[in-house]
């Protein structure tokens, strides 16, 4: 019984993920390069004050040598609280910064792994009667260069991905009419918004696209989607009657402005180039890293459009629409960089769109059932490979030009 278990490819891939994330827990330097000292701030904020609510104009941020002081520095997090009264509950401020953030961090990567888990679980029966397919979904799902770098610090980036593989699990065991997984679609939904809206807006448009695609139509998903969507909001409806936005920090503390970038376009350019060269382990620009990215993720359309004739099956539909979710929400992406944010090229960063990576690591998986003829696959198949490897040691590939 045992040595079946162990034969299947997702449970080697889990623990090769495990070690890999604990390990890089275990000697990632502090503060993480995500923002982990402004989120352990709001972390310490919650804790000190005992609030439930935010209070955005009073929050600073903590000294990164001693987590007891706190600077001048004003904190421009401007997430709902759920995620950071969480990693309250594991913040001991008494101990040096390292140890400090030790417990934090493992509750981070705890919402990651659980996340994982569920999308193994929920995908591997697709894919497990082809070797090749079930190695590109376990590997893009568990090797995901961008996936282990949040692992090391604290970010709500792990609730946000959580939120997408919980709506990724509920579609899936939904069809094997478990009552209990519509509330999954909940969970997920409302986990995402309390994230961060961009996870929201990605969680949600995939399902929205998922319903329009799936036969037949799925009123009990779209009635629990709702509920999440409306349970999702009710931080944002509260902030809104606080400061009267939806995002109540000013942008231009957070991410500097560049206006060197001339016209509109030009930006636009460097976005995507930033935004496929953020998919390495490494955060350094690389023309190697960013061509197979995009390579990539053009394939996901090619997959979708392939699998748009099988969609009233459940791995088609799902195949189809993970870029379509992808392909809306990048421009709106770029138009917040551009305009609210003012050209800052700080925001391009493929950790935004991990809520639906699920999705697209599903899409290509998919894509390894549909080719007719043997060369297809071994391209797709060493696109992949290709794209995780580059990604994974970017800080060779970062050199070259």
């Amino acid at each position: 019984m045992l040595w079946k278990l162990a034969a299947q490819q997702q449970i080697w891939f889990l623990i090769v993920f495990l070690i890999l994330t604990t390990t890089i827990v275990r000697y990632a330097a502090f503060p993480g390069g995500f923002d982990e000292l402004q989120h352990l701030s709001y972390a310490a904020f919650l804790q000190e004050t005992g609030d439930l609510l935010p209070h955005f104009e009073a929050q600073k941020t903590l000294s990164s040598t001693d987590l007891r002081q706190w600077t001048q520095e004003p904190n421009y997090i401007g997430h709902p609280s759920p995620f950071y009264l969480f990693e309250q509950l594991f913040l001991n401020r008494a101990l040096a910064p390292e140890s400090a953030a030790m417990a934090p961090r493992l509750a981070s990567l705890s919402l990651l792994l659980i996340g994982v888990i569920l999308t193994l679980s929920a995908g591997w029966p697709h894919f497990r009667n082809d070797a090749y397919a079930g190695f590109v979904f376990c590997c893009l799902t568990a090797l995901c260069p961008k996936l282990l770098v949040i692992s090391s610090q604290v970010t709500n980036d792990s609730l946000a991905f959580l939120g997408g593989a919980l709506v990724y699990g509920a579609v899936n065991k939904s069809y094997e009419h478990r009552r209990w997984s519509h509330w999954l679609v909940v969970l997920g939904l409302t986990f995402g918004l309390w994230a961060k809206l961009t996870a929201g807006l990605l969680i949600g448009s995939w399902l929205g696209f998922y319903l329009l695609v799936s036969r037949p139509f799925r009123r009990d998903i779209l009635f629990h989607a709702c509920v999440g969507g409306l349970v999702g909001l009710a931080p944002y409806a509260i902030m809104v009657a606080q400061y009267g936005r939806l995002v109540p920090v000013a942008h231009e503390t957070l991410m500097p402005s560049d206006p060197s970038y001339g016209p509109l376009s030009n930006f636009w350019l460097s976005f995507l180039f930033a935004l496929g060269a953020t998919w390495g382990f490494v955060q350094r620009h690389s023309y190697v890293v960013t061509a197979l990215f995009w390579l990539m993720m053009a394939s996901t359309g090619l997959v979708s459009y392939l699998a748009w004739r099988r969609r009233d099956q459940l791995p088609a539909a799902i195949a189809v629409t993970a870029p379509l979710a992808f392909a809306v929400v990048l421009p709106v992406h770029m138009w917040f960089a551009s305009t609210a944010l003012r050209h800052s090229i700080f925001a391009a960063s493929f950790r935004y769109y991990l809520p639906i990576w699920p999705m697209l690591a599903h899409n290509l998986g998919y894509g390894m059932l549909i080719p007719s003829r043997p060369w297809q696959r071994k391209l797709l198949f060493l696109l992949v490979v290709s794209a995780v490897c580059a990604g994974l040691f970017n800080g060779v590939f970062g050199r070259l030009p």
